[in-house]
This record gives structure tokens, sequence and C-alpha cells, in this order.
């Protein structure tokens, strides 16, 4: 199983044929591209515009077939944050969320940002690129 950040969503959204994102597609047929909450909300906050309304439809209807990944609370977010040193790591609270959701489901990481990717590599967490 792999957890699918943002930014791979929104430029698979855009254009399937993105040399960068295309082995998006075959993970979400083969139900192994993994979403969590976090990432819808970054979704519908900032890539909405961005997206025709039906390529926004089209993302709930592949969410809801895929594995959602647990979604921790803030303090239990702030808490896994203060236990493996990753404040100045240059992550935002989401990708923390996104971090902790990965280590605990034992999944790898699909990501584009570099710092949430040193962080991936510093918790020993699979990538997937």
């Amino acid at each position: 199983m792999i957890l699918v950040d943002t930014m791979i969503w929104v430029r698979w959204l855009r254009d399937p044929a993105d040399d960068a994102v295309t082995p998006l597609g075959p993970l979400v047929e083969d139900g192994a591209a993994a979403w969590h909450p976090i990432i819808r909300g970054e979704l519908l906050l900032g890539a909405s515009g961005r997206l025709s309304a039906r390529r926004f439809a089209l993302l709930d209807e592949i969410f809801n077939a895929l594995p959602k990944l647990v979604d921790r609370s803030t303090d239990e977010v702030c808490s896994f944050v203060a236990e493996h040193a990753l404040s100045g790591s240059g992550i935002g609270i989401a990708d923390a969320h996104i971090a902790l959701a990965a280590l605990e489901s034992r999944c790898s990481l699909w990501t584009l940002e570099t710092a949430l990717l040193r962080v991936a590599r510093r918790l020993r967490l699979p990538t997937f690129a």
C-alpha cells in the first residue's frame, strides 16, 4: 500500500499522462493507493479551484474505493512530532499527520515535497518514486 500525497493527486487529476504521476493509475486500479483525510482536505481547500468540478467528483469516487488511513488527533500528531524531534524539519502539521499515518500503517509514502521526503527517510519510511 502506498500513501499518495496531495500534489501527486493534483497532477494526476490534471493530466494522468504526466510522466511524473502515471504510476498512480495502476495503483488506483489495483487498490494499492491509500489516502488520508488531511489530503482530501488539502485538495478541497487548495486544489478545488484549479480542478474542474467533474475531476473533483471523480476524486471522491476514487477515494471511496481506496484504503483510508487513520486520522489521529492534533494532540497525537504533536506528540509524534516531539517524540521524533521533527520541529524545524520543514514540514507543517498536515505533513506530520501524513508521516504519522504512513508510519503507523507501515505503508510507503509517495510525495513530491522535499521536506516530507527527508522526514520519511529519517523515519525509515519506504518511499515510492
